[in-house]
């Protein structure tokens, strides 16, 4: 018998709680269910493949995104999935059947949103909280009456008993993150002078009211776990310690305890909540270690950036945790568990902490004050590494028994090339690779050595190393023409990428002028006192990269915001992060001129001159499309992928590049042959 291998072996050793066994301690924690609706907001089929895959792929837990249990005002988004009556068991239902197929435990989590309740979604009615107030975005809160706790303890009863009939295992009850048992916890919201405020074990009442009715409601089978804001990253708000004697006065119920961090009044624990690429790895592990090391008697989830299997298993190996819960590691590769039991780590697609996944999806504009829903955003399902992500369910057969395996030339090895040679070659087509440079890489290249980057270079070397396993003939130092290309290709994938823009301004060709990427080439040749001029995301993260060089950066920007294609999570931080390390940023201020002394800059007060030793211009990328197009009827198919098509993000380069294989996979392809012109002719 062939013996299989057992790297991680507490990651993949099974636990039980009351009579509950996890198979393993891989937690699919939850994840916001924005999109897997029908119109009575109940789960939709595709929710239920969707969390049921976290199932099939190896988890041992798996949560369904937060259910409301008061629709009427305690709903903060829309499109939240309703858990109350009748109909809402047989989504659910089917979910859970799914999810112990595999094995897998399967905890439904349950929420209200409090005083963050939006009245669009409540028929107009403000929102009611611990304590009335009034919101960063103007909306009035109601104090909840004792009526008002009662009759959702009695909700919360429901909707666990209606649990325990669709056959879950835990109910997960969410009380962090600023939601409404959060807000009675926080010493912060929770202003009250009656016996639910004021002192830790007032504040606690409410919750534990709800907590035994819940119990009450599912028995002594079934598991109850506590989401928490272990520190709510607030002055004067919840603190370890107090987390500490909050699961003391709740021992009794609670069996597991996930140690999540933040509030949504403080926007930047976003970055936390969701941990971004300034984060390192297990960001917020010390506070289940915090919670485990107490001695409270429940089991302790660590959550925040844990994707290295390795130090998941010594996070469990050395008691700092019981279970790691992930949720964006199985956005970017689905099978992260059977490629970590299997020992093919290598192969784990590794997220870019981006957290495009969630903002898009909720449809969060990178531009905003306070949290909210940006009316002119899209709301989709993306994630920039994991092109499949979000519509498998159309992609069924697309990549399997294709009628006829074409020769395709890919010309590009950027990430669009790579993605699209790597999707060729696994749906079984002949794929060669040219490169005009001497490696693969593209603008990913200028990931290497940029400290908040890291997690992108990490990407950019599994694309390397994936397609270094295939068959893909690499051909690099080879730069294509329409003239050169040399091979009977029935394909031709153009991905040949962007160029910098070069504004028309005055002294732009001096010598003290570079462009962004010749500045991330030759640190060196950088002065030490720097104005660049265009403030995206480029010109803002060059800023932080030659800072953090030791040089002092100016950014001009001519729009009124920096940085704004950039989504609410990563921008919020990244302009934190830039304030912090002294960047100085100017909105609203065009560049005229370029001198030897520096940048002539013209804003509401008027036009003067800012010294600079070096003047870096970041204005943007424009697609190389003459160039693309000169491969046009090269081939029977010719597809332009990437930022030859339009200068734009990792996210556009990898999905075109997929999409152009999908097509050449569903296309009714006959090569030219004597057989077919008997056909026409």
């Amino acid at each position: 018998m062939k013996p299989y291998p057992d790297l991680f072996p507490n990651l993949f050793s099974p636990i039980t709680i009351r009579n509950i066994t996890f198979k393993n301690r891989i937690m699919a924690a939850p994840q916001g269910g924005f999109i897997w609706t029908d119109m009575d907001n109940n789960l939709n089929t595709d929710g239920i493949v969707f969390y049921g895959n976290k199932a099939r792929s190896g988890a041992g837990y798996v949560a369904t995104p937060e259910v409301y249990v008061d629709h009427n005002q305690g709903v903060a988004h829309n499109n939240m999935i309703f858990f109350h009556g009748e109909r809402s068991l047989i989504s659910q239902y089917q979910l859970v059947d799914y999810i112990h197929r595999y094995g897998a435990v399967a905890a439904l989590e349950i929420n209200d949103a409090g005083q963050w309740a939006l009245p669009q979604y409540n028929g107009g009615k403000n929102p009611i909280g611990p304590s009335a107030k009034v919101l960063p975005s103007g909306v009035q809160v109601d104090e909840m009456t004792e009526d008002q706790m009662y009759a959702l303890c009695e909700k919360y009863a429901e909707a666990a008993s209606l649990g325990v009939r669709a056959g879950f295992d835990v109910m997960c009850l969410h009380a962090g993150h600023g939601w409404l048992l959060n807000q009675f916890l926080s010493p912060v919201e929770n202003m009250r002078k009656d016996k639910y405020g004021g002192s830790l074990e007032n504040r606690v009442r409410f919750p534990k009211m709800i907590i035994e009715a819940v119990r009450q409601a599912i028995g002594e089978n079934k598991l109850i776990e506590l989401r928490i804001s272990t520190e709510e990253q607030m002055p004067g708000g919840i603190t370890k310690d107090d987390s500490v004697e909050i699961l003391r006065m709740l021992e009794d119920n609670v069996d597991i305890v996930d140690c999540s961090i933040g509030s949504r009044r403080n926007i930047l624990s976003r970055a936390y909540i969701h941990p971004i690429r300034f984060m390192p790895h297990g960001v917020n592990a010390h506070l289940a270690e915090h919670i485990k090391k107490s001695g409270v008697n429940v089991a302790v989830m660590a959550v925040g950036l844990i994707e290295d299997p390795k130090k998941a298993d010594e996070l469990i190996a050395e008691g700092k945790a019981d279970f790691v819960g992930m949720v964006r590691a199985l956005v970017a590769d689905p099978d992260w568990a059977e490629k970590a039991r299997s020992g093919r780590v290598e192969d784990i697609r590794p997220c870019i902490r981006c957290n495009r996944c969630g903002d898009i999806n909720a449809g969060r504009g990178g531009v905003a004050k306070i949290i909210t829903q940006d009316k002119k955003a899209q709301r989709k399902v993306v994630c920039v590494v994991n092109p499949s992500y979000g519509n498998w369910h159309m992609l069924n057969n697309y990549f399997e028994n294709v009628a006829e395996p074409r020769n395709i030339a890919i010309i590009g090895g950027g990430p669009a090339g790579m993605q699209a040679a790597l999707t060729a070659s696994e749906s079984g087509h002949k794929v060669t690779l040219y490169e005009a440079s001497s490696e693969l890489g593209g603008l990913l290249k200028y990931s290497n050595g940029v400290y908040f980057k890291t997690y992108l270079n990490r990407y950019l070397q599994w694309l390397i190393r994936q397609v270094n396993k295939t068959d893909i003939t690499i051909k690099l130092n080879t730069k294509v023409t329409p003239q050169n290309l040399a091979g009977d290709y029935d394909a031709i994938i153009v991905a040949v990428g962007s160029e910098a823009i070069t504004p028309n301004i005055p002294g732009i060709d001096g010598t003290n002028v570079m462009k962004a990427l010749e500045a991330y080439d030759h640190p060196e040749k950088v002065g030490k006192n720097v104005v660049i001029v265009g403030g995206g995301s480029i010109g803002v993260e060059e800023a932080l990269h030659l800072t953090h060089l030791g040089r002092k950066v100016t950014v001009v920007e001519m729009g009124e915001f920096l940085a704004k294609d950039l989504t609410l999570t990563e921008r919020t931080f990244t302009m934190h992060v830039f304030e912090e390390e002294g960047c100085v940023g100017l909105t609203e201020t065009v560049c005229t001129a370029i001198t030897d002394e520096g940048v002539m800059i013209r804003d509401a007060q008027g036009e003067r001159l800012l010294p600079a030793d070096t003047v870096i211009i970041a204005v943007g990328m424009k697609a190389k499309s003459q160039e693309a197009h000169s491969f046009d009827k090269l081939a029977y198919d010719v597809i332009q992928v990437g930022d030859c098509v339009k200068a734009a993000t990792l996210m556009e380069a990898t999905r075109t590049a997929f999409d152009a294989i999908v097509r050449l996979n569903t296309t009714n392809y006959t090569p030219w042959s004597e057989n077919r012109k008997k056909r026409y002719y």
